[in-house]
């Protein structure tokens, strides 16, 4: 359990870009890689600590023979991203120069869309209980966020630039706020999507932090109205 929990404490979770940029952008966990996460860093018995992002530059226009759809989720957020920089020349999200950060709230990728998927992957597979210590899903998400809290803590530690923060997925809106060492009561309701799917935002809750906005996953990519109304948000 320790041993996990290091690893947890670890870059675990974490894509790249710019590590000092001003913006972070934070996803739930991986996606799609299933018994693959496992695997890669669980080695001769023991989880091995990553101790830097594993990609310092994403290249988002980079495309594979064999998945159209690479960096899909990279690529919604791009649409937010350039909304919310303006840049005078048009600089990507997560490349070099963009001042912008990618990581994951949770250490592991896992296949399925939704907690209950992942919640029926995880009963069915003995290694998941045995290599981490927890033995269910739900424990697991609990389980590790005081880890992943110390993590980011580390993360925020490396600059003093302020930091504005998006997280997605308003089902685990508890789970970033703890993550980000900030009260849930401390968040506010500030805004709607054109779908009526709830924006919520907490200000200035560190001097590290300068706000930190939780917005509905993007399932399907972001309107310009949707995109509109979470830049709205900012201060």
């Amino acid at each position: 359990m320790v041993n996990f929990l290091e690893f947890c404490e670890s870059y675990s979770g974490i894509d790249g870009g710019d590590i000092t940029g001003k913006y972070w952008f934070v996803g739930m966990e991986w996606a799609d890689w299933g018994d693959e996460g496992i695997a890669k860093y669980y080695k001769n018995d023991k989880w091995i600590p990553v101790e830097k992002p594993e990609y310092t530059n994403i290249d988002i226009e980079e495309r594979d023979e064999n998945d159209k759809e690479i960096w899909k989720f990279e690529k919604k957020l791009n649409k937010l991203y350039q909304q919310i920089t303006k840049p005078k020349k048009v600089i990507n999200i997560f490349s070099s120069g963009s001042d912008s950060f990618k990581l994951n709230l949770f250490p592991l990728p896992f296949k399925g869309d939704d907690d209950e998927r992942k919640k029926g992957i995880w009963d069915e597979n003995e290694p998941y209980k045995k290599l981490t210590g927890f033995s269910s899903f739900k424990s697991y998400q609990k389980g590790v966020i005081p880890a992943r809290q110390r993590c980011f803590d580390n993360l925020l530690k490396l600059t003093d630039r302020p930091k504005t923060i998006f997280c997605f997925g308003i089902g685990y809106k508890n789970f970033f706020a703890e993550a980000f060492n900030v009260s849930w009561d401390e968040f506010k309701l500030v805004g709607l999507t054109s779908k009526n799917y709830r924006i919520f935002a907490v200000y200035n809750p560190s001097p590290l932090i300068k706000q930190i906005i939780i917005c509905p996953f993007p399932y399907f990519e972001y309107s310009d109205e949707d995109v509109e109304k979470i830049t709205k948000c900012m201060i």
